[in-house]
């Protein structure tokens, strides 16, 4: 969120000369994400609701929801988690249309800020097509450095299919404090089975209360479980979620990740563990990781030479235990 402070200070020191109307646009990947950042800017200056605008990127495509003059004045555009919301997959150079489209209702004249944690080198190939000129500023010495050292990492893994896995996790959260919780599922699908699932479990239900986000919520209902969960109170101690919470939003309580599906990307897993060992915190992130051959769905061998279990800098793992559902950890970095 450090893009505010240069939109706002901007905004400040010249707020007598420019133009009335929008003066800068933050465009962001969710709108769960876009009201944290608007909730931060009016914070640090009230009122910025008429001069900040903060859009997805469907809402700008959208001429109902954004049209040209609500664009006309426009100095400065933030774009932020910029690999989702102009790139595709991370292994995938080739430029989206869509991000063409989006980038052509921009007005050319204006600043712009485009930030995220971590950059795929084909995601790079396409921020530098689309941006020759960038000058890039890192915050570490290293791109390597994704992942921060108060984070400590879990494996766990499984055998069988969803009820075996399912019963993996409660037996994971019984074991478990009794913290702020995220538990990242796959999709939509899965965030209803896997909420359902602890809902019915009596003990964790009471313990935890957990409340559910996805995309297929309305507005009203993804913002009331995420303020819940956010308060840190017994109310709400953990969130079934997806990709929809995975960027940028910032839970400070949060101790504990649970991977339910181990993503097969570095970027996924990095955003992800990402929630927790937050502004120098401790964290944990415990990934379920389905025991077998590389031909299985799920599988380790599918993770072996692609997410961060391996890329990530001094990250290692041991077996710790002999039975075929063996957890490992200690992987430290």
């Amino acid at each position: 969120m450090s893009f505010l402070l240069p939109i706002l200070h901007r905004l400040n020191k010249t707020s007598s000369s420019i133009s009335p109307g929008p003066f800068a646009i933050v465009i962001g990947p969710t709108s769960e994400l876009l009201a944290q950042h608007s909730r931060i800017a009016s914070k640090l200056m009230a009122p910025v609701s008429d001069r900040i605008l903060f859009r997805t990127p469907q809402q700008i495509l959208d001429p109902d929801v954004t049209d040209e003059k609500d664009l006309a004045n426009i100095d400065v555009v933030a774009i932020d988690e910029v690999d989702a919301v102009l790139c595709g997959s991370e292994f995938n150079d080739t430029t989206p249309e869509r991000s063409i489209e989006l980038l052509d209702r921009l007005p050319y004249q204006a600043q712009l800020i485009l930030t995220t944690a971590h950059l795929t080198r084909a995601h790079t190939q396409i921020i530098c097509r689309l941006f020759p000129d960038i000058k890039t500023i890192r915050q570490s010495s290293s791109s390597q450095r994704v992942l921060v050292p108060t984070l400590r990492q879990v494996f766990h893994y499984f055998s069988g299919n969803m009820t075996a896995k399912l019963e993996k996790l409660k037996n994971i959260i019984e074991k478990s404090e009794k913290q702020a919780t995220i538990v990242f599922c796959q999709d939509e699908n899965e965030v209803e089975t896997v909420h359902q699932f602890l809902v019915s479990c009596l003990a964790l239900r009471d313990t935890f209360a957990p409340e559910k986000l996805h995309a297929d919520l309305s507005s009203e209902e993804r913002s009331s479980a995420l303020s819940l969960f956010c308060n840190n109170d017994d109310d709400c101690q953990m969130l079934v979620t997806h990709e929809i919470a995975a960027r940028g939003l910032d839970c400070p309580y949060v101790r504990h990740v649970i991977l339910f599906d181990t993503p097969t990307d570095v970027t996924a897993f990095v955003h992800r563990a990402g929630r927790t060992a937050r502004a120098g915190e401790e964290g944990v992130v415990t990934c379920l990781v389905q025991a077998g051959g590389a031909s299985s769905l799920g599988s380790f061998g599918e993770h072996n030479n692609l997410h961060a279990l391996l890329d990530a800098p001094k990250l290692t793992f041991s077996k710790l235990t002999n039975d075929k559902t063996s957890e490992t950890s200690d992987a430290k970095h």
